[in-house]
């Protein structure tokens, strides 16, 4: 991460792997066809789709897009 602040991207895979979950898994899990949570995650973020992530996660959205946006911060570790 090279000291640059976490993308959602990264939070949200780092989120999965600590709560034991593949991002099949989570986009599975949200109802999502096959390649769509890869989308969402690379240019189509909308709020209702990280509130769905989130719900899968198990956190607030607000969680996630706080972790973010701090600099340094470091991700959960599985």
């Amino acid at each position: 991460m090279n000291g640059a602040a976490p993308s959602v991207r990264e939070i949200v895979k780092a989120r999965a792997r600590a709560a034991g979950m593949s991002l099949n898994e989570v986009e599975r899990r949200a109802r999502w066809s096959t390649g769509t949570l890869s989308r969402i995650l690379r240019a189509n973020m909308t709020l209702a789709s990280l509130e769905r992530i989130a719900a899968v996660l198990g956190c607030p959205a607000w969680e996630l897009l706080r972790d973010a946006a701090e600099d340094g911060h470091k991700a959960p570790q599985p």
